[in-house]
């Protein structure tokens, strides 16, 4: 089994998300023999068959669905990461520590991190 791409992941959960090569070529800006072509190096590379082409539209085999989970988590980290190092190319803070005291007053405090938040949503608070 040789390495996947990326591109080839998320050509393969396009095609899952939309229902068919088409709707995932629009998706992705691509061509449709370029996604077909994404996904059927994918499925070679491992061995597996993830979509079931039989019918009018493409259908995830039960391998196909196994396998779409753990892409989803994947693709969802990947898109965290890019965020991420967009903040840090920005120079962002991409964590905030907070800690409070018993006598620190709240609700000033919540209300400036409300402000903060809401301009700097992609920031982890650590309270």
């Amino acid at each position: 089994m040789t390495d996947f791409t990326l591109h080839e992941l998320q050509c393969f959960n396009a095609v899952v998300l939309d229902g068919g090569f088409q709707a995932a070529a629009e998706r992705l800006h691509r061509s449709h023999p370029s996604v077909f072509a994404a996904v059927a190096k994918l499925e070679r590379q491992l061995g597996l068959e993830l979509l079931d082409r039989s019918g009018y539209r493409v259908r995830l085999t039960e391998a196909g669905h196994a396998f779409h989970r753990k892409v989803r988590f994947l693709l969802h980290e990947a898109e965290e990461l890019q965020t991420y190092a967009a903040q840090l190319a920005m120079g962002e803070e991409a964590e905030l520590r907070v800690v409070l005291g018993d006598l620190c007053p709240l609700p000033p405090v919540l209300e400036l991190l409300g402000a903060f938040f809401a301009q700097c949503p992609q920031t982890r608070l650590h309270l």
